[in-house]
């Protein structure tokens, strides 16, 4: 990407933000971006006109339940010799 998408990129995703918080300073940043549009290649428009955008919202935070369960000890680490792989194939490991 040239410098002048990144750039670009950036007051989108800063313009973006504002606008979501229905922020009056996101019109202030999307003029800003328009001398930038125009410095962009057919190249970089063709980056932009391919994307596929989506909207991403916060997933709530897991919950675990507490109990006696939750603070065992550790199972044991094994010893070297323990440990017995056999592998057959190795382009099967790999």
């Amino acid at each position: 990407m040239s410098p002048v998408l990144l750039r670009y990129l950036d007051l989108e995703r800063f313009m973006l933000e504002l606008d979501e918080r229905q922020d009056p300073h996101a019109d202030v940043i999307r003029d800003m971006m328009d001398p930038l549009w125009y410095e962009l290649t057919a190249a970089d428009r063709k980056i932009l006109d391919a994307r596929d955008l989506r909207e991403v919202r916060v997933i709530e935070y897991a919950r675990l339940s507490i109990g006696p369960a939750l603070f065992q000890p550790p199972p044991p680490v094994p010893q070297s010799g323990d440990l017995k792989v056999e592998i057959r194939d190795w382009k099967g490991a790999a």
